[in-house]
This record gives structure tokens, sequence and C-alpha cells, in this order.
């Protein structure tokens, strides 16, 4: 476990220049800051992000010291839905120029619905499992003691996001056959419309459910891998989590092969006006720690 991030990914020049072109290109004011500082701030970001990448490829491992101080697991919305590969709601462009960014709202679910059943297994001690011939009605008995054990010994899953996003999100997190117990579903209803108001919707979420964080216990972080670099840096400019609980945990989810440059380079390019001309993203990065 490592709570401060490290460089260690080489970054090939190109992509460096690739985004600081087109950062310079969309926002001409960067052409008068010095470029050293820039490219520098740019590798960092590239750099991080293609170690969460490696590490959202591994085998999804929690260790019992881990387990015990996960009390929240936070998803962060993303493009499409549960049941939908883009909602209505989404940038139409989307589905012809970045048609890898199906599904990422499905992904991110799923891959906080497996770290709240990994985090029970390991505090439960067992696993539940189906049999080699499994039949429906194992698979319904499975699902039940799944859910048992998460009502028992799982942490809770969180997910914010639009409105639409989030009423979405309740209906499939609460679906009957599904894994996750009502109590345990936290939905985080609001319509915010930049950074400072999505940051005080969690700052009052996080004020609610203070509870759960008692003893210094953690939130995990479930987002895509070059996100997770954005709202790292976001969350240490607007600090949300409460004293004691403000090192969280990340679970990164793998970009599709077809969008790993891309998305590295939209969201490397987008932390870079946040950090240094919109002022909505600290320079830093929040620590954090890793499963």
């Amino acid at each position: 476990m490592s709570a401060i991030p490290t460089y260690e990914q080489s970054v090939e020049a190109s992509h460096i220049d690739e985004v600081y072109d087109s950062a310079v290109l969309e926002h001409p004011e960067f052409a008068g800051m010095d470029p050293m500082e820039l490219r520098t701030f740019i590798g960092r970001s590239l750099g991080q992000i293609a170690m969460f990448e490696a590490a959202a490829r591994q085998p999804l491992e929690v260790t019992p010291e881990d387990a015990d101080r996960i009390a929240i697991v936070k998803i962060h919305s993303s493009t499409g839905s549960y049941d939908e590969a883009f909602k209505q709601e989404d940038n139409p462009r989307l589905r012809s120029d970045k048609p890898w960014l199906a599904w990422f709202d499905r992904q991110r679910v799923l891959q906080g619905i497996r770290l709240v059943r990994k985090v029970a297994e390991v505090r439960s001690g067992y696993t539940v499992t189906l049999p080699s011939n499994y039949t429906e009605a194992d698979v319904m008995q499975a699902r039940a003691e799944t859910k048992e054990q998460i009502a028992a010994y799982g942490p809770a899953i969180m997910y914010s996001g639009y409105p639409v996003e989030t009423q979405k999100a309740e209906e499939v997190l609460r679906r009957p056959g599904g894994v996750i117990p009502e109590e345990k579903a936290l939905i985080i209803h609001g319509n915010p419309h930049n950074t400072v108001e999505g940051a005080q919707l969690l700052v009052d979420a996080f004020e609610k459910y203070d509870h759960l964080l008692e003893g210094r216990r953690q939130i995990a972080i479930v987002t895509h891998a070059p996100h997770l670099e954005r709202v790292l840096h976001i969350m240490d400019k607007y600090p949300y989590l409460p004293a004691g609980s403000n090192v969280p945990f990340v679970s990164p989810v793998a970009t599709p092969e077809a969008g790993v440059h891309d998305f590295a380079t939209m969201e490397a390019r987008g932390l870079l006006y946040y950090a240094w001309l919109a002022d909505t993203a600290s320079k830093e990065q929040h620590q954090f720690q890793t499963l």
C-alpha cells in the first residue's frame, strides 16, 4: 500500500507534445506560460494515468487490513447507463467520434459492486460459489447469500451524478435479484452546475454518512484510470472528506484498449486547463492509497 504517488512509468515525449500543442491551440493563454513547467505537469499526469491503467488490469485483491478500513465505495458517474451504451443526455458526437466511451457508467457500477463483494468476502472469511453444473435456482440462491453477506460484512456503495444518472443508478442497485442491500445503496441526489457545487454536494453527503467513517475508516474511489487523475487533483482543491478519513483508496477501471491513448490525452489536457487556467483543480495530487 502506498499513500504517495510516484511517476516511474515512462511517458513518450511525443505524447507530451501532443497534449501541450492541443492545449495551446485550444487555449492560447498557455503560450505565454513556461513551457517546461507545463510539459512537466503533463508528463506527470500521463505517467500517473499509465500507472492507474496498469493497476486496473491486475486482479482485484484486498488485504484483511484494508478490507477493515473501507467503509464506502464511491462510484463516479459516466457515459451511458447500466442498460445503455450511451444515454440520451450524452453528447451525440461521442457515438461516432469516441465509441470506446460506450458503457462507461455500467463498467464503473460493476467495478464498485465487485469491490463491495470482495471486501465482504475478506471480512467474512468465505466466498459464495456455484456448483460446476449449476442451475438457475443455484444462481438465485448464490445471489441471496451474497446479498446477506454484503448486508453483514460489506461496505456501503455510494453513487453521485446528474439527476438522470442517479435515478437510473438507484433503480439498478435496488432491482430484485441484485446483491446490494437497500440500506447499503447510498444515492446522492442533486444537480450541481459546476465543480464547486459538486464538491459541496459531496461535503453534505459525507457529513450525512460520517458515522460510517468513524475510527479513521476510508472511502474507495471507483472511476476509469484517466478520470481518476482529475478526481484526485479536484479533491485536493476542494476537500470533501471528513478529517481522519481523507486519504482514500483508489480502484481504477481499465479504459478499453481502443481509447487508452485518446482518453489519457483528453484528461491530461483537461486537467492542465482546470489547474492552470480555471483554478478548479490543484496542481498537486491529493494523497491516496492503492489496494
